[in-house]
């Protein structure tokens, strides 16, 4: 969270909470941006983002052995390029039948996502960066299945949440577009992402 407070300080907000506050009263998706000027998008690592995935983590309570049970919960998404505007739109599920709506950006090898829910004011923000990607799509062959992001919300007490999520491309033949809580050990959570998600130490962010 240190960082994120630099950036939002640098935008003229006192705050992270304050920079939520500001861009949540109107709840315009429009407004959904992240501008950077002087930096060309990487469109190619957008067109690769396009398509259905699975988002995985752990929403663990502030005492981790307070957890009633080992659970991952996974969200499903769907990232498009608009027709109209050339832009980038994200779908997510989420839980209690509401859903997120919001735009994708990336600039360099950084991949940057910022939402709204449709049935409450809450926005989510997302960072991931993959390492030498504009090598890597080079290459014809090279396919992006996986991601790994910096998930933060403000919570419904006005506390800044941060979490480890991983994206993981999936079949749209197959795919369920709804958020469902799994136990860790269900065979419907590939074991790369038990592995991953498992030590709860590791991948609990302190935002503190």
């Amino acid at each position: 969270m240190a960082k994120l407070s630099l950036i939002v300080k640098v935008l003229g907000y006192s705050n992270y909470i304050d920079f939520i506050n500001s861009n949540t009263e109107a709840f315009n998706f429009n407004d959904l941006r992240i501008d950077m000027n002087n930096v060309k998008q990487n469109t190619a690592l957008l067109d690769s983002l396009v398509g259905c995935w699975y988002s995985y983590n752990r929403n663990l309570p502030e005492n981790p052995s307070q957890a009633k049970d080992d659970r991952i919960w996974r969200s499903a998404k769907e990232i498009y390029k608009s027709e109209t505007s050339g832009e980038y739109f994200i779908e997510r599920s989420g839980g209690d039948r509401h859903k997120y709506f919001g735009k994708v950006t990336a600039y360099s090898d950084y991949v940057f996502i910022i939402m709204n829910s449709n049935t409450f004011i809450r926005q989510r923000h997302f960072v991931s960066r993959i390492k030498d990607i504009k090598e890597k799509l080079k290459n014809p062959e090279y396919k992006l299945h996986e991601l790994h992001f910096i998930s933060t919300c403000i919570s419904f007490n006005q506390e800044p949440i941060a979490l480890f999520e991983i994206f993981q491309k999936a079949d749209r033949k197959i795919f369920v577009s709804d958020s469902i809580s799994f136990p860790i050990e269900s065979e419907e959570i590939p074991t790369s992402i038990i592995q991953q998600l498992e030590d709860t130490e590791s991948n609990r962010i302190d935002y503190r």
